[in-house]
């Protein structure tokens, strides 16, 4: 005789990037086995293939590529699957400076506990961000957001190559008044040889496409138990909800 299926249930969500209405499940031990497997090390690529594999694990609507999603719409997701599969409250440590708990009066840092809840967890969207960035009167570039396969081949974003390989990426095209040039039919040189004839100040016009993209958020307040000092501020970010 067969041993029991457990049911398990089901929640919808809408995909932050393409407002696509997507169906998961919770996670099962054996995928918080994968978790806690990949937070051993310090490995980030491993933490984030356990992440998509058991989000991938996860979404029961069919045709979804993790891989391709955007980086928000993976946080949002892992921030859901994990408040229906462990609990919605998750607590936090915060450092700060208690000048009651040290005897000669001098700052000595504390932690203090704080508790978040993940169902506050929202998308907030910047209101003059936008994909399509003007160069010029005429020639402009239309922007794609990063997915994890595309961070994951990106070292340090501090360096420049790594920096140039990441815009290039996230290039969907680029337009000369009427004329559309497709990223794909150009090889690496070409596209980084437009990038590097950029000036600064349309250089910092395509940042500014990934410094206003949308981002998990959520308030956190916390109050010192020894000195009574509080402080009230955001949490953005899936490194801030779970590092």
């Amino acid at each position: 005789m067969a041993l029991p299926k457990l049911d398990m249930p089901t929640y919808n969500l809408i995909l932050p990037s393409n407002k696509k209405k997507i169906k998961y499940r919770p996670f099962l031990v054996k995928e918080e086995k994968i978790l806690l497997m990949a937070n051993e090390g310090d490995d980030i690529e491993e933490q984030i293939d356990a992440a998509k594999q058991v989000i991938s694990n996860c979404i029961i609507t069919s045709g979804i590529k993790v891989e391709t999603l955007a980086t928000f719409d993976i946080e949002y997701l892992f921030v859901n699957i994990r408040s229906k599969s462990v609990g919605n409250i998750i607590q936090l440590n915060y450092k700060h400076d208690c000048a009651n708990k040290s005897e000669d009066g001098t700052l000595v840092q504390c932690d203090v506990r704080f508790d978040i809840n993940l169902d506050n967890v929202e998308i907030e969207n910047t209101e003059d961000h936008t994909n399509k960035i003007e160069l010029t009167d005429m020639v402009g570039v239309i922007m794609k957001y990063p997915d994890f396969k595309m961070l994951t081949g990106i070292k340090n974003l501090n360096n420049f190559d790594d920096t140039m390989k990441m815009l290039k990426n996230c290039i969907e095209y680029i337009y000369d008044g009427d004329e559309v040039h497709d990223i794909n039919d150009y090889n690496d040189e070409e596209v980084f040889s437009f990038l590097e004839s950029l000036s600064q100040g349309q250089f910092q016009k395509i940042n500014n496409f990934f410094e206003t993209m949308p981002q998990c958020v959520t308030d956190a307040d916390v109050k010192c138990p020894d000195c009574g000092w509080t402080n009230s501020f955001k949490l953005r970010g899936i490194s801030d909800f779970f590092v």
